[in-house]
C-alpha cells in the first residue's frame, strides 16, 4: 500500500474493512488489542495520578475535601455515563476507529487545560470531560474484541484488555506522588495530555477500523464446533415476553443512545453487572480515602502514598493476566464435560452456551477474597497497625475485582455479539461499575469521619459478600 493510499484509509470517516477481522494475521490483531489497551489504561491512569496530591491541591484550591473529592466521584461518574454514548455511536454508525480517536482528543484537551485551573468548579467541569473522552475503550473495547476474536479466545483478549487499564491505577498514584514532590499537582495533568496524544498517534497510525458486520461476513464459528447464536431462552432461562423483548432490543436496525441502559432490564445482563459493579466501587471507595487515611494516620507524604498503591495495581495486573485464561478453560471444559454426559440427547443440550465460562474459582474470589480484603483494610487502619496491613487488604480487593470484571464482561459480550451489541453490553456493564462507584464514594467520605473506617469496610464485606450470590 503507498503512503497516500494509507493516510486516505487513515482519514476516512468510515474505511471500507477489506477482509473478516476474525481472520486478520495474529500479529495484527494482536497489535490492534494492544493499542485499545493502552487507551484503556487513560481512565485509570488520570483518575490516580492526583490522588496523592489531594490534600495539595484542596489547600492550593482553598477548598473544601468534600468538593475535591466531587473530582473524583464526577470523574468515576462520567466513565459510566460516557460508554453508554459511545457505544450506541459504534453500533449504530458500523465503525469503532473514530469513536477512540474523537475520545482520546477531548480528553488530552481536557487535561491540558487542567494544568491552569485557579477554581475547584471549573476543574471539576473539566474532571468531567477529561473522563469523557478517556473513557470509549471501556465499551467499544469489547466490540473491538468480539470483531477480532473467537468466544474460544475471547477470556484472554479481555484480560489484555483488562490489563491495559489495571497498568494506569498502578503507575498513576507512583507518577504522581513524585511528580507531586518534585513540581506540582498541575504537572500531572501534563503528563495526562501528552499520554493523550501519544495514544491519538498510536490510534492514527497502528489501528485500523475492525467493525465487523455480521450481515456481510455471517456469524462467529467457534473451536466448539457451532456457531454463535443470539441468547436464547435455554441459556439465559428468560420469560418468552422477556426473551421477545430481548429480541426486539437485538434486531432492531436503527439503533439507540439507551441501548446499554435498556438492557439492564433483562436478567442476564443486570445480575453479572451489579456483581463486577459492587467489587469496583468498594475498590475505588477505598481508593478514594487512602491518601487522607495514610497521610493523618501514618504520616507519610504524597511519594510515599504512591507507592502504597503497587500493591493493589500489582495484584490487578496478575489477576488480569490469569483471570482471562481460567475463563476461557472453564468455558472449554464445561462443554466438553457437557458434550460427553449429554451425547445422546438433543444437539440443544451440547451448544456452546456463555455461562460454561462462569467457574468456581470465580465464585470463591466473591464470597471470599473481596470481603476478606475489605475487613483487612479497614479494621487495620482503625487500629493503626502496619501500614503492610491496609496495603494487603486493598490489594486482595483489587486482585477480586479484576476477576469479577472479566467474568461478567466476557460472559456479556459471549451473549450479546452475535446481535452485534457487544459494545453495548460493554457499556452497561460500565455504567452500573461506574455510577455504584461513584455514589459510594461521596457516601464513603462523611460516613468515614462519622462512624469509622472500620465499620464502612465491614458493611462492604457484607455488601460483596451478599452480591457474589447472583453469579
Amino acid at each position: 500500500m503507498s503512503i497516500s493510499a494509507f493516510l486516505k484509509s487513515r482519514i476516512s470517516f468510515r474505511p471500507l474493512v477489506e477482509s473478516d477481522p476474525l481472520t486478520w494475521p495474529k500479529w495484527k490483531k494482536t497489535t490492534v488489542l494492544i493499542v485499545i489497551a493502552a487507551s484503556a489504561m487513560l481512565p485509570g491512569f488520570s483518575s490516580t495520578i492526583y490522588l496523592p496530591s489531594v490534600p495539595n491541591i484542596r489547600k492550593d484550591l482553598n477548598t473544601t475535601e468534600i468538593l475535591v473529592t466531587l473530582t473524583l466521584s464526577l470523574f468515576i461518574l462520567f466513565m459510566g455515563l460516557a460508554p453508554v454514548i459511545w457505544a450506541a455511536l459504534s453500533d449504530t454508525f458500523k465503525f469503532r476507529r473514530w469513536i477512540y480517536l474523537i475520545s482520546l482528543t477531548i480528553f488530552t484537551v481536557a487535561s491540558a487545560l487542567s494544568i491552569f485551573v485557579n477554581d475547584i468548579s471549573l476543574l471539576i467541569v473539566l474532571r468531567c470531560l477529561q473522563s469523557i473522552g478517556s473513557s470509549a475503550a471501556a465499551s467499544v473495547g469489547g466490540g473491538s474484541i468480539s470483531d477480532m476474536f473467537a468466544r474460544e479466545e475471547r477470556g484472554r483478549s479481555m484480560g489484555l484488555l483488562m490489563g491495559g487499564a489495571t497498568i494506569g491505577p498502578l503507575l498513576g498514584p507512583i507518577i504522581g506522588g513524585f511528580v507531586t514532590d518534585a513540581l506540582s499537582w498541575r504537572a500531572t495533568f501534563a503528563i495526562a495530555a501528552g499520554l493523550g496524544a501519544l495514544m491519538i498517534l498510536l490510534q492514527f497510525f497502528l489501528a485500523p477500523e475492525t467493525y465487523r458486520d455480521i450481515h456481510k461476513w455471517g456469524p462467529v464459528e467457534t473451536a466448539f464446533g457451532d456457531s454463535e447464536k443470539i441468547n436464547s431462552e435455554q441459556s439465559v432461562k428468560v420469560e418468552d415476553t422477556e426473551d421477545e423483548q430481548l429480541s426486539a432490543i437485538t434486531t432492531v436496525k436503527r439503533r439507540s443512545l439507551f441501548d446499554g441502559i435498556r438492557l439492564l432490564a433483562f436478567r442476564f445482563v443486570l445480575i453479572p453487572a451489579l456483581c463486577g459493579s459492587i467489587s469496583f466501587a468498594i475498590m475505588f471507595t477505598f481508593e478514594t480515602l487512602m491518601s487522607t487515611m495514610y497521610e493523618n494516620v501514618y504520616g507519610i507524604t504524597a511519594s510515599q502514598v504512591g507507592l502504597t498503591f503497587l500493591g493493589g495495581g500489582g495484584l490487578s495486573f496478575i489477576s488480569s493476566m490469569i483471570s482471562g485464561r481460567v475463563s476461557d478453560y472453564s468455558a472449554r471444559k464445561t462443554y466438553q464435560r457437557r458434550v460427553l454426559k449429554n451425547s445422546e440427547n438433543s444437539l440443544l443440550l451440547q451448544e456452546s452456551t456463555p455461562e460454561d465460562r462462569i467457574n468456581f474459582y470465580s465464585l470463591f474470589i466473591g464470597f471470599a477474597l473481596i470481603p476478606f480484603g475489605s475487613l483487612l483494610f479497614g479494621w487495620s487502619l482503625y487500629a493503626k497497625l502496619s501500614i503492610a496491613l491496609p496495603i494487603i487488604g486493598f490489594a486482595l480487593t483489587c486482585f477480586g475485582m479484576v476477576d469479577l470484571g472479566i467474568t461478567s464482561s466476557t460472559y456479556l459480550v459471549d451473549s450479546l455479539s452475535p446481535s452485534g451489541q457487544a459494545s453495548a453490553a460493554a457499556s452497561s456493564v460500565t455504567l452500573f461499575r461506574m455510577v455504584f462507584a461513584a455514589i459510594l464514594s461521596v457516601i464513603a467520605t462523611p460516613w468515614n469521619q462519622s462512624l469509622g473506617i472500620h465499620w464502612l469496610g465491614t458493611v462492604l464485606a457484607f455488601l460483596s459478600f451478599i452480591a457474589s450470590f447472583g453469579l
